[in-house]
């Protein structure tokens, strides 16, 4: 009884302390926001951010609450300067919250804002984020472009540290780009910079990197002495990214030396302190070192272990490198669009001013005309607000024919639909056997009649079974399962309405021989893996999915037979236990290899 009430009590202090907690930073908020000039609003919220910025998760989301505030003030009264920090600062917490395409539209905007004002400095931190964030995405080319260009902006960039880091970033990046001789440039002068200004943490940084450069340039021992050089630090700081890199260079020296134990030693070490941090391009980094050691210690079931490790880490930092660029894409289009309603809204009220001195000047003379000119305006303006409502239905309408439910929501509530990854999603290609010398034996309107014909009962699985109608592409059915709502029947759902499409097939085969004098023969292909949904296009929005899991479900298709369902491994897995399935054994797809296929037979 004692036991259990004093778990009460401090379940209860606990949840008044989480109470005062909370009601302490809402005060602190509305006390920022009690100042008078929203100047001092917006640096009152910067402190806020700053003050509780520790670098873990709960408190950059109580940051970001403070900034959204400021961003909102900005906005509010046209402060770009300002705005431009609060966008950076959003970012830099993004990428903290392991986020990096949100943090590259943050940057992206704060840079566009800055070119407005010609902010420099502005300018040169935005470009620097931007090429930071790419780079930690392994984008060395394109974070090459942003980091030069902030170089550009730099004044005396031999005694600042923003100058120096990126002489540093600049030197990796042309390093990861084989562009040594340069690379070692920039390097070196970073480290000489470093060392005249006693910027202790970057020196050792430089150490590290031009250790590896010496390993790829074949300077084997002078990789070991930088690396020997920066290990102290670096351990003492408990910097676990610069402890894999110096550990994988140091494993790659060894296994260019052949004496593979210190290699693996190193390699270990390497995987161990990546995974610390949750780096996933230094974790498949140090995947890929292991892979090479235990492959040539003879080792193979390690070395597969470790190769596999690589290629999954890789797949999705590409998946990330595709976000971010149709995030920065988006992010020009949404600044643009912003821009050109503030130009709207100045010219109206440039022409509101000039009517209002207009009105002035002849108030007496044209009383009797303004007056009906007003009344007509009013007129005018109730038919246009019913023609727009009007419109606006039929658009809504015609939006939620041509994009899911949840991404219309999206684009109606904020103006844009942002792309997301779905990591289980089954997809579906359906064909048509011989469709192109049917096609030529029919008029078009019977050919269009007869893929309507199907088409239309195919639209109405989508909704019994509650799957996705991608598209139609000439006689090909595209649809998935799993893209907004994941749950664990997708790729059974996904294919009890291929089989229903088989068996509507089959029974309406004579009436279409009789009404058409021929039938249509689909054949089948699904697969279940990672893809990224979006929707592209400004005049004519187009929603759809992209990924290799998209390309391996054509695969599918390609290789099945008519009347026939033809499944991956992945699905097969998924639905093993409530279908029958025939193993077709390992078949060539085109651009993929060997596949493991499976013919569905019943359920």
């Amino acid at each position: 009884m004692k036991s259990s009430a004093s778990r009460l009590l401090l379940c209860c202090l606990f949840i008044t302390a989480s109470s005062l907690h909370a009601h302490a930073l809402d005060s602190l908020l509305q006390k920022a926001l009690s100042y008078p000039d929203d100047s001092l609003k917006i640096e009152a919220l910067f402190k806020l951010n700053d003050r509780f910025w520790n670098g873990s998760a709960d408190s950059v989301r109580l940051g970001m609450k403070y900034l959204q505030e400021a961003q909102k003030i900005a906005e509010r009264n046209g402060n770009r300067r300002m705005l431009v920090r609060t966008y950076q600062w959003m970012a830099t917490n993004s990428n903290v919250l392991g986020n990096p395409t949100q943090a590259v539209t943050y940057f992206y905007i704060s840079l566009r804002e800055a070119e407005k004002i010609r902010y420099k400095d502005g300018i040169a931190r935005s470009n620097k984020g931007i090429g930071v964030t790419l780079y930690s995405q392994g984008m060395y080319k394109r974070a090459l472009q942003y980091l030069q260009t902030a170089l550009d902006y730099q004044d005396s960039p031999e005694i600042s540290w923003d100058g120096i880091t990126l002489f540093y970033l600049i030197g990796l990046c042309r390093m990861e780009t084989k562009d040594y001789i340069n690379a070692q440039h920039y390097l070196l002068r970073a480290l000489k910079a470093s060392e005249s200004e006693n910027y202790i943490q970057r020196k050792y940084e430089c150490c590290m990197a031009l250790g590896e450069l010496s390993r790829l340039r074949g300077e084997l021992e002078k990789a070991l002495e930088y690396c020997n050089k920066a290990l102290p630090y670096q351990l003492a700081k408990k910097e676990y990214i610069a402890l894999s890199w110096i550990y994988t260079t140091m494993g790659e020296v060894y296994l260019q030396r052949n004496q593979l134990t210190e290699a693996e030693k190193y390699a270990v070490l390497s995987l161990h302190n990546s995974r610390m941090h949750i780096y996933k391009p230094r974790i498949a980094v140090s995947a890929g070192l292991l892979h090479k050691v235990y492959a040539k210690k003879g080792k193979y079931e390690l070395a597969y272990k470790y190769l596999f490790l690589k290629d999954s880490i890789q797949k999705i930092v590409n998946a990330n490198e595709q976000a971010i660029d149709i995030a920065i894409i988006q992010a020009g289009f949404e600044f643009e669009k912003k821009e050109n309603i503030l130009k709207s809204e100045q010219k109206y009220k440039e022409a509101l001013l000039q009517s209002k001195l207009e009105k002035q000047e002849r108030r007496r003379n044209q009383a009797l005309v303004l007056a009906l000119l007003a009344l007509l305006a009013i007129v005018i303006i109730a038919f246009a607000y019913r023609f727009v409502l009007k419109q606006r239905r039929i658009s809504e309408k015609l939006l939620l024919n041509i994009l899911p439910k949840e991404t219309a929501a999206e684009l109606k509530a904020f103006g844009r639909a942002k792309p997301r990854v779905h990591p289980s999603v089954t997809i579906v290609f359906c064909d048509i056997k011989s469709f192109t010398v049917l096609a030529e034996s029919l008029g078009p309107e019977q050919l269009v009649d007869m893929l309507d014909f199907y088409f239309r009962h195919f639209d109405q699985l989508m909704e019994k079974y509650q799957l996705e109608k991608i598209k139609t592409i000439g006689d090909a059915y595209m649809y998935a399962a799993g893209l907004h709502n994941p749950a664990s029947d997708d790729a059974h759902r996904a294919l009890m309405a291929a089989m229903d499409m088989i068996t509507y097939n089959k029974s309406a085969e004579e009436q279409m021989q009789t009404r058409f004098g021929c039938h249509f023969q689909f054949r089948i292909g699904i697969h279940t893996g990672t893809v990224i949904s979006g929707v592209v296009g400004q005049n004519k929005y187009a929603y759809d999915i992209w990924g290799d899991a998209v390309n391996i479900a054509a695969r599918m298709e390609q290789s099945s037979e008519p009347g026939h369902i033809n499944i991956s491994g992945q699905t097969h897995a998924l639905i093993k236990d409530r279908f029958q399935c025939e193993y077709r054994g390992k078949i060539d797809a085109k651009n993929k290899g060997a596949i493991d296929m499976y013919f569905v037979k019943t359920k």
